[in-house]
């Protein structure tokens, strides 16, 4: 069985080892782009999202349900989170992922909008 990909690896090994400082410095700027292109990625489809529904996932407005924001979106996850469990990781469920990470983060601000006084999180206590 032919495997291109293979070929090229096993030729390119020879430079990774002579070059391994600077593919490292590479690895870790790729990254950096990579978390960088996705976190903006992510930011832009909840902003057209936001813009799309309105504030609902933040300020839900009660028709079936009377949870609170909070309440509302840790469903929101479980139901994401159901999903990929039920059809695991892959294409079809790539956007589950964009959807539970920008879950994940109205979820921070929901918990933050409870808090009587918004303070920056800190980072170095976890």
């Amino acid at each position: 069985m032919f495997i291109p990909n293979r070929v090229e690896i096993i030729s390119f090994r020879p430079k990774l080892v002579v070059n391994s400082l600077k593919l490292n410095y590479i690895k870790m700027s790729d990254n950096r782009s990579r978390i960088i292109s996705v976190t903006d990625e992510v930011r832009n489809m909840l902003l057209e999202k936001n813009e799309a529904y309105g504030n609902s996932a933040l300020e839900p407005i009660h028709i079936f349900s009377n949870g609170d924001a909070v309440d509302s979106l840790c469903t929101r996850i479980d139901d994401k989170l159901s999903r990929i469990k039920n059809k695991g990781l892959n294409d079809a469920t790539e956007d589950t992922l964009f959807d539970l990470c920008g879950y994940l983060i109205l979820l921070i601000i929901a918990i933050k909008n409870t808090e009587e006084e918004y303070k920056p999180f800190d980072y170095t206590t976890t």
